[in-house]
């Protein structure tokens, strides 16, 4: 038992290694990015006051989260947008 603290002693760079933490720079070890792709959202939200409804809540956020995904992806949203409605449901 002695030798437990001597055991759980790992190097700065280990522990980024435990932590998922690239130490070289090649990752955002605050995730910034996500916080700033949420940031516009949550001020037009407390701007708004929020949806009326928690279905209102559920659609505001499907559509954000879909026009995201289409401008991280490169495409433009409002085309996305209109060859997603377009397409004829598989179901």
């Amino acid at each position: 038992m002695d030798d437990l603290p001597a055991a759980l002693e790992v190097t700065g760079e280990e522990l980024a290694n435990l932590l998922g933490i690239e130490v070289l720079g090649k990752w955002d070890k605050a995730n910034n990015a996500a916080e700033r792709s949420l940031r516009a959202l949550v001020i037009s939200r407390k701007i708004s006051g929020g949806t009326r409804s928690a279905s209102g809540t559920q659609a505001k956020m499907s559509l954000a989260t879909l026009f995201g995904t289409w401008r991280v992806q490169g495409r433009n949203p409002y085309d996305a947008c209109h060859e997603l409605l377009a397409t004829p449901s598989s179901e």
